[in-house]
């Protein structure tokens, strides 16, 4: 046991971490107890190799070194919200969500645990839960961009537009620079019929958007033309 960890150990400094994670696979078959006295270590090494995984875009080996991430410390919720992101992936929301909820019985105030599990409530289409979720992020952290924004979307979706202009100028304050705040504001307005607002928004938008958004610089080309048309 004591030789697979020095060479587990070996290999995730040298980041070899798929033979990382087949040694550590193997300590914890023969004796978890070796695991327990660095049990923090071992979690927080094995959460880097799964996010190494994850964004390699191997699912399956992200899955594998979380779990045993977990295995070595359980009472650690890091492990739970990234297994969760590769579920959501992989659209396995419920197994998201069950470990979403055990992170957060972990780390009962922590609002990116919200803010994920609301992402996964809108995947699954329950949209209350995902609006309550999104709602508790700014209770706990009122200047959380991406909530905000997201509530913008949300509300946006639902045709209350009001509400949508609220979050969407509160993400704006939060993040001046924000592109996608601008192009959102200038459709909630279009919606409203409030033109002249709506092509202040969409003339801010083309004037920052990169071009590598050549398709939304395009589209919103032609609706200012049309607005100025318009109000012409």
């Amino acid at each position: 046991v004591d030789a697979y960890l020095e060479r587990y150990k070996l290999y995730f400094y040298n980041d070899i971490f798929e033979l990382a994670l087949r040694d550590f696979e193997k300590v914890y078959q023969i004796d978890s107890t070796q695991i327990i006295s660095f049990s923090l270590e071992h979690s927080s090494n094995l959460n880097s190799i799964g996010i190494e995984f994850l964004q390699n875009e191997d699912y399956a080996k992200a899955i594998e070194a979380f779990t045993l991430s977990i295995k070595a410390g359980s009472r650690w919720p890091e492990s739970y919200i990234n297994r969760a992101k590769v579920y959501s992936l992989e659209q396995k929301y419920d197994l998201a969500l069950k470990d979403l909820n055990k992170a957060l019985y972990l780390k009962p105030d922590a609002p990116e645990i919200y803010y994920s599990r609301a992402l996964c409530y809108l995947d699954m289409n329950e949209k209350s839960k995902a609006e309550d979720d999104l709602t508790k992020v700014l209770f706990l952290d009122d200047g959380n961009i991406k909530a905000n924004f997201q509530l913008g979307q949300f509300y946006y979706e639902q045709n209350n537009f009001d509400k949508s202009i609220f979050y969407f100028k509160k993400a704006l304050e939060l993040d001046p620079d924000s592109i996608w705040s601008r192009y959102w504001l200038g459709y909630c307005y279009d919606k409203k019929k409030d033109f002249g607002r709506a092509l202040s928004f969409y003339r801010e938008f083309y004037r920052l958007v990169p071009d590598k958004y050549s398709q939304h610089r395009e589209s919103i080309y032609h609706r200012i033309k049309t607005l100025e048309k318009y109000q012409n």
